[in-house]
């Protein structure tokens, strides 16, 4: 697009899709990088760089009749300065805005990145008794926060592709996770809703494909750091019809089978693969990947590199 029109694009984007106006601050060029996904619930997930600039909504543009709840993410950068009808605050990264949008509201920002999403109001309000309870206020980082921001941020990958009914599931989901970031009132308990769940799911699979090499990765470690009991990372495995072990096992055998195969690791022996995937056994490397594959390592390396 002609970066003459740049600025205006954007604008009328964030005004039909948000009812949002935008303004640079400080007389800065305008410079913005927006990915941003809709889905068919309504639900619309964003993340931002931005330069110096404010964006409002006015009391014209309440008029549009829109009132879905903004839940608003710094996640880098100088914190920003939020206003909601009376309330004002400033929030730090990981920290979270939350206010309703049949409400005038404003926030100014220095350079940084920010997550954002607007869940419908019906909708949120399916997933919580009093989403207005917690409007205009500041969230303090917390692991709900930290999981909710992990989940979106996934949604908003360029090389995600979704049919249309696994983009009304992934919109419940953002719903179920924001209901858990704002408070302990989610119908039948905090992890009842499903989206929680796969979240925490995804998340922790992240956080385990991360750290494969470590031969003491645990589930009571992944436990620690999600702030979950070990008994529950298990019950999600088994939700899926494995357990945390055997996912382990066969992530680190499909790792070591790809770089066997792969001439870029000739020069590492099959000792060094097998360690560098997590094993500290090599005598039950070789046994289990024989299972798996029925060849040994020593095949797959000869029939793809040698």
């Amino acid at each position: 697009m002609p970066v003459g029109m740049r600025s205006d694009r954007y604008r009328d984007l964030l005004n039909s899709v948000l009812g949002l106006e935008i303004e640079s601050l400080d007389d800065t060029p305008l410079e913005v990088e927006t990915v941003m996904r809709q889905m068919p619930g309504g639900v619309v997930v964003a993340l931002s760089c931005l330069s110096p600039l404010s964006m409002s909504r006015t009391a014209a543009q309440i008029a549009d009749g829109k009132d879905n709840f903004v839940l608003s993410v710094p996640l880098d950068g100088e914190a920003p300065l939020y206003r909601a009808g009376p309330a004002e605050e400033i929030c730090g990264p990981g920290d979270a805005f939350f206010f309703p949008g049949d409400e005038t509201s404003f926030i100014a920002n220095r350079r940084m990145s920010r997550l954002s999403l607007s869940i419908p109001r019906k909708m949120l309000q399916s997933a919580m008794r009093n989403p207005n309870r917690a409007a205009r206020t500041r969230l303090p980082a917390s692991p709900a926060l930290k999981l909710l921001a992990g989940y979106a941020h996934a949604l908003t990958q360029q090389t995600l592709k979704l049919t249309a009914e696994l983009e009304a599931v992934a919109g419940n989901h953002v719903c179920d996770l924001v209901a858990l970031a704002l408070g302990p009132d989610v119908d039948g308990g905090d992890d009842a809703r499903p989206g929680i769940k796969a979240a925490r799911l995804r998340v922790i699979r992240e956080d385990i494909l991360r750290n494969l090499h470590r031969q003491d990765l645990s589930v009571e470690q992944m436990a620690r750091q999600h702030g979950i009991s070990p008994r529950y990372v298990q019950a999600l495995f088994r939700g899926e019809n494995t357990t945390f072990r055997d996912f382990v096992l066969a992530e680190r055998l499909e790792r070591a089978h790809a770089h066997l195969a792969d001439p870029t690791f000739a020069n590492l022996s099959i000792s060094e693969i097998a360690f560098s995937c997590g094993f500290g056994d090599l005598s039950y490397f070789n046994q289990t990947f024989r299972r798996r594959y029925d060849m040994t390592p020593t095949d797959v390396r000869k029939a793809n590199v040698l």
